[in-house]
């Protein structure tokens, strides 16, 4: 094989094992969820209030995880199966434990 055959099948695999590494990286969004709780306190106690809208909280989840939207929204569900939150409509409001 010539040498630009080469380069070229060394490019293309460089960039698979970057998607690939890529791709798993997104993927280990991992929550715990006392984290997950202790986060969403956190919004709550910047914001002053025990509602929020939905928007917002997404919003704000998003940024205290890093993650994407719809990640976020993964974490809102998350969230409301253990009972952290309570989904009123197009608001959140904080369950007090």
């Amino acid at each position: 094989m010539s040498q630009i055959t080469l380069l070229i099948i060394g490019a293309v695999i460089a960039l698979l094992a970057i998607a690939i590494v890529n791709y798993s990286y997104q993927k280990r969004i991992s929550f715990h969820p006392d984290e997950l709780k202790k986060r969403i306190e956190v919004i709550f106690r910047e914001r002053k209030t025990v509602e929020l809208s939905r928007t917002t909280f997404l919003v704000s989840l998003k940024n205290k995880y890093g993650c994407s939207y719809k990640k976020a929204l993964y974490l809102l569900g998350k969230a409301r199966e253990a009972g952290f939150v309570q989904v009123e409509g197009k608001n959140i409001r904080i369950v007090e434990s």
